[in-house]
């Protein structure tokens, strides 16, 4: 059954499931070459609001080749170069 209403002229369905965006499994490696690539998970989990049932979906697995040095130099480390 669906239910929705009017309002205005405009079809409003009622809110039934609380939608969240999951990043997971996260990491940045080194590369034999030398480069730095990311790779990380992007999942959708969708809660149904009347009985608290839990649905997770895949949505994207990236790779990417990173275009600069991720790590930010310790301060320490720079003060003393100078």
């Amino acid at each position: 059954m669906i239910n929705i209403y009017m309002a205005n002229y405009l079809l409003i369905p009622p809110l039934s499931n609380h939608y969240e965006i999951l990043e997971t499994d996260h990491r940045i490696e080194q590369q034999w070459w030398g480069g730095f690539t990311r790779h990380n998970k992007i999942w959708q989990r969708k809660t149904h609001l009347i009985d608290n049932h839990v649905e997770e979906k895949l949505i994207s697995e990236n790779h990417a080749i990173m275009m600069y040095t991720p790590f930010i130099a310790n301060n320490e480390d720079e003060l003393k170069k100078q």
